[in-house]
């Protein structure tokens, strides 16, 4: 008798794990690579120096922690009040209860929960891969391709503007497929909240509600499987759902909303930097972009078989649509096909007609990226029936193998990427485009400075960004270093490459960080 029940209750623990695994396998693939990047990620996350706006970042996010929890009224006229800070108080509401107070300690929390977020957001590509396509490899090929992109990887430890903004619009992507596909109530709040919460970190995510709200109101009219007012009623939460977030994490819009919306998007349009770009070997004002900027840095900067990939699932979304323009409003397919073009098009000929300020590549609309990649998985479910599948695998693992080797080789560094499409040959980036204008190579830098000499204290040139990243460095390395405005009189001139040309040549470098045979920063030793 025991030895029956314990073969019954064998049996029955396997047909229990065997209906776990059928439920949850589809998922594993996912879940193996979030944990993997994680693994990677806590491995990694301190070799970043700290990125120019990071200080301003968290200066943002502290006036607004201010005016809520202390009743500061610095806010009423603060100068970047336009600024969203959806992402910037949660940071602060993580870092003053922990107690950090250390420049270094604040920044590491700030870059590894940065990352972590992205990483949890973007889950959701594979989500929403998966459900469109129900092929794993193409779920995974997804994720990989939004996690996998050099220059956003590095962007989603310092970055915490433009990196939530990409990751949350993700997940409003992946929201609003499942309430076009359920008409659930549900998921039309969760697809309100998405969108509310990426305007409250970035103005210009409001342009997500306009094709959102008008396939809701096209499907309270033309679909007549699910009552109206069920329909209606999805739409008015979807609403209130994105507004309530909206507001609620955007102290600026606490008194007088509509006015401080609308100086916040006048203002951002026009945005206050004047300064200079390089751009394809020419120094041109950031007033003055052609037409073409975005499309270029977007182009140069993407690896090559993501773009081949992007390009070709935007033909294929595009015949598809056409073949049926008006059911295109419609069926789901192709209702997400249009979301996704409109999402990743319409931004882009917004700031070319409205001149908007832009520089730093193309870092202010990195929040298309998911729409990219969810119309490169449209070529790739094409793919997958046919027999150049195989080979298809053949070049992604090809190419992930290379941008393996490029984020190793140049680690930390990954933002600089460019593909092939532009000359790796010695100086030729330096010469044509800027390289690390986050300044983060600073780090590294003062590291080797400290290493090549003994004497207690050193005099080296003056900029803030310098010493936010001696900041980075433990407290006995960074009281080493003396500052100085006279730049002539110091031990060691360091300097990181943007826009400007460096102020030492060569020969007097006693040490360059190179990345694709261009260095993107110098050390002159002066004495």
């Amino acid at each position: 008798m025991q030895y029956l029940l314990c073969n019954i209750t064998a049996s029955a623990n396997a047909d229990i794990a065997f209906i776990y695994m059928k439920k949850t396998s589809p998922y594993l693939p996912g879940i193996v690579l979030l944990i993997c990047f994680i693994i990677a990620a806590i491995s990694i996350y301190q070799d970043y120096g700290q990125s120019y706006d990071e200080f301003a970042q968290r200066q943002i996010g502290l006036v607004s922690y201010r005016y809520i929890f202390e009743g500061d009224k610095e806010l009423d006229t603060f100068v970047d009040r336009d600024h969203g800070v959806g992402f910037e108080l949660p940071l602060l509401m993580l870092e003053k209860p922990l107690g950090i107070t250390d420049t270094r300690d604040i920044t590491l929390m700030r870059h590894i929960v940065t990352h972590l977020f992205a990483l949890i957001c973007l889950f959701t590509g594979y989500l929403l891969a998966l459900k469109m396509t129900g092929n794993r490899w193409i779920a995974c090929f997804a994720y990989i391709m939004l996690v996998m992109h050099p220059r956003l990887y590095a962007h989603t430890y310092f970055n915490t503007k433009d990196i939530p903004s990409m990751a949350i619009n993700m997940v409003a992507l992946w929201a609003a497929y499942n309430t076009f596909l359920t008409k659930r109530r549900m998921w039309y709040i969760v697809t309100g909240i998405a969108c509310g919460y990426a305007i409250s970190i970035r103005l210009m995510n409001i342009l997500i509600l306009c094709p959102l709200l008008s396939f809701f109101i096209i499907d309270v009219f033309a679909n007549r499987s699910i009552p109206k007012k069920k329909l209606i009623a999805g739409t008015i939460m979807f609403l209130i759902a994105a507004c309530i977030t909206t507001y609620a994490c955007w102290p600026t819009l606490w008194t007088h909303p509509i006015d401080s919306l609308i100086s916040s998007f006048k203002s951002l349009s026009k945005f206050r930097w004047n300064d200079d770009v390089l751009l394809a070997g020419k120094t041109i004002n950031a007033t003055k972009l052609p037409w073409y900027y975005i499309p270029l840095w977007f182009t140069i900067t993407m690896p090559e078989l993501w773009l081949l990939t992007g390009i070709a699932g935007i033909v294929m979304a595009l015949l598809s649509v056409i073949k049926q323009p008006i059911g295109s409003f419609i069926h789901l397919q192709q209702r997400n096909y249009l979301l996704w073009g409109f999402y990743l098009f319409v931004p882009v000929i917004m700031v070319v007609a409205l001149h908007s300020i832009l520089y730093d590549d193309w870092r202010h609309l990195y929040f298309i990226y998911p729409s990219f990649v969810m119309l490169a998985s449209v070529a790739l479910a094409k793919l997958a029936a046919t027999k150049w599948w195989r080979w298809y695998q053949v070049a992604f693992f090809l190419q992930v193998g290379y941008l393996l080797f490029f984020m190793y080789k140049y680690h930390p560094y990954q933002q600089v990427y460019f593909n092939h499409l532009v000359s790796h040959q010695k100086d030729e980036l330096m010469k044509n485009y800027e390289l690390d204008y986050w300044a983060s190579s600073y780090k590294d830098g003062l590291e080797w400075i400290l290493q090549d000499t003994d004497a207690e204290k050193i005099s080296i040139n003056h900029e803030w960004i310098i010493e936010q990243n001696a900041n980075m460095l433990t407290p006995e390395k960074r009281n080493r270093f003396i500052y100085s405005r006279n730049k002539d009189t110091v031990d060691y001139f360091i300097q990181h490459f943007c826009t400007r040309p460096y102020k030492h040549p060569r020969e007097k470098a006693v040490y360059e960080i190179e990345v694709l045979n261009s260095p993107i920063l110098r050390v002159a030793k002066l004495k």
